[in-house]
């Protein structure tokens, strides 16, 4: 599975998406974004290394370099086209919420649980 851009078979606007994360770390920092292989990464590590790999790749490639260089080397797998899915599984979680709808980006509500008690 490729990363794309949007429109380009996704449904998901990865600048939408690359911003969604930006956001999420400035304001929830420690929170778990996604687990690679069992290992937790968050928005705010996710968005500091999108950050610093910047303007040196398109989008499409962007947050998947981002997510392989945050996995832990001993943590990927024995074969490239196994790492590809497991970073694209994680690619289509963080952009579960975000839609490409009429060639607009929209970014869908995401579901609020109430504190128990």
């Amino acid at each position: 599975m490729m990363l794309l851009a949007r429109g380009e078979g996704t449904g998901m606007d990865m600048d939408a998406l690359l911003a969604d994360i930006e956001y999420r770390g400035l304001m929830t920092p420690r929170m778990v974004a996604v687990r690679l292989a069992g290992h937790p990464i968050t928005y705010g590590a996710l968005a500091e290394r999108v950050a610093e790999i910047g303007e040196q790749v398109d989008a499409s490639a962007l947050l998947y370099t981002a997510l392989m260089s945050l996995l832990p080397y001993d943590l990927r797998t024995v074969s490239p086209a196994e790492d590809m899915r497991v970073i694209s599984g994680a690619i289509a979680w963080l952009g579960r919420h975000v839609e490409a709808e009429a060639g607009a980006e929209q970014i869908a509500p995401v579901r609020r649980l109430r504190p128990a008690g």
